[in-house]
């Protein structure tokens, strides 16, 4: 009850939960200490101004790092291994303004720790983006994955240490291969969307949104068609059947 925002996404990592929180103006991190989980407690708490942005939209939390989808701000580190006293590592802007950065997943892949980030807006794309502090390219783009501009990511996930799953919004789903990190490529994929459907308008909110991964199978809330169940073998190059 004290944090008083409004919430889009939430991660739980030990003992904490990670709130990514959308009141412009206010918007950020939420930090909650569920120690005692009848008697939640505000721990801290980091405001999206900081990185000159709005609101945190989605985000992922690795040993005490928080990777945050900060919308205008492009993606953001934030060190919460002190949770009552959050700090900004630093952030990876897009060229855009307009551009927002909407989902995020972290792994490490040919001894390169890297986010596997996704825009959604008008010509975005998903980003591979190098996140270990230590390294001299830290925050540099080190690779890109594009499909026509008129289509944009929804959510992203993994599938395997190198291999991420994505819900593509009008090019459904799509399994991408990141063994080479500064080279991602599709590996596999399903087609949700039906481009004749008279329910379809002038925007990229159509197609597969959705997604999670339980052993084989993939699970896809579909905005014409509901949930769809597909089985994959993450190692295969293939047509989902």
């Amino acid at each position: 009850p004290s944090v008083l925002s409004s919430m889009h996404t939430l991660a739980v990592d030990g003992n904490y939960a990670y709130l990514a929180t959308t009141d412009y103006e206010t918007g950020g991190l939420a930090i909650v200490d569920l120690t005692d989980p009848r008697a939640p407690v505000d721990a801290g708490r980091w405001y999206a101004s900081e990185a000159d942005g709005s609101i945190v939209h989605d985000l992922y939390v690795k040993e005490g790092v928080a990777y945050l989808c900060a919308w205008d701000a492009g993606l953001v580190l934030v060190d919460v291994n002190d949770p009552s006293a959050p700090q900004m590592m630093g952030q990876a802007r897009y060229d855009r303004a307009s551009t927002t950065s909407h989902s995020v997943w972290v792994t490490e892949s040919a001894g390169r720790k890297i986010a596997v980030e996704g825009g959604e807006d008008w010509d975005t794309h998903l980003r591979i983006i190098d996140v270990d502090p230590e390294s001299a390219e830290f925050l540099d783009v080190i690779g890109e994955l594009k499909l026509p501009e008129q289509v944009s990511i929804h959510n992203i996930m993994g599938a395997s240490d190198t291999t991420a799953l994505v819900s593509w919004y009008q090019y459904g789903i799509r399994l991408v291969d990141l063994a080479d990190p500064t080279n991602p490529t599709i590996t596999g994929w399903a087609n949700t969307w039906d481009e004749n459907d008279p329910r379809n308008a002038n925007n990229f909110f159509e197609g597969a949104v959705g997604i999670d991964l339980v052993d084989d199978r993939v699970y896809v809330a579909d905005i014409w068609n509901d949930l769809l169940v597909y089985e994959v073998d993450p190692g295969a190059v293939t047509e989902f059947p």
